[in-house]
């Protein structure tokens, strides 16, 4: 899965809330 906002990055982070919401880091949270 791709970070959400720059689409590049690999997106670790999961949305705590969601789930489904995945970013690259906390700046693109």
């Amino acid at each position: 899965a791709l970070c959400y906002w720059c689409t590049t990055w690999k997106g670790e982070k999961i949305c705590g809330s969601c789930r489904k919401a995945r970013y690259c880091s906390e700046k693109h949270q």
